[in-house]
């Protein structure tokens, strides 16, 4: 082969390092934050939508409408296993408790009961 046949190697063209530009392009692009917001906020949407969740009624507050913590994660969207309406925001620990207590009003009752017994 002739000297002029050679191509000098261009990493644009390697599919593979192409992709591992692309990947870091795109790390460095989710570390902006008006762009992290975008994209958990289209996440949430869509998951919402997957599972079947209630649209909010109003927006993510920064503090579990239930004990009042702010918490480190977000919060987490409560609603009716039953009717399926939203019901707030809580976090995870009353989210939880909220779901082992059985989601009703009587399961709270029984827990209070319980506490004011042996207190």
């Amino acid at each position: 082969m002739a000297r002029g046949d050679w191509r000098k190697y261009d990493a644009r063209r390697d599919p593979v390092k192409r992709r591992a530009q692309l990947r870091k392009a795109m790390r460095k692009r989710r570390q902006r934050p008006e762009v992290k917001e975008y994209d958990r906020a289209a996440a949430r949407k869509y998951l919402h939508a997957k599972k079947g969740l209630p649209v909010p009624t109003r927006p993510e507050p920064r503090e579990c409408e239930c004990c009042g913590r702010t918490s480190k994660r977000h919060l987490a969207l409560d609603h009716c296993h039953e009717t399926g309406v939203f019901r707030g925001w809580l976090c995870f620990d009353c989210n939880t408790g909220v779901g082992k207590l059985g989601d009703n009003e009587q399961g709270l009752l029984r827990a209070l009961k319980y506490l004011r017994r042996t207190a």
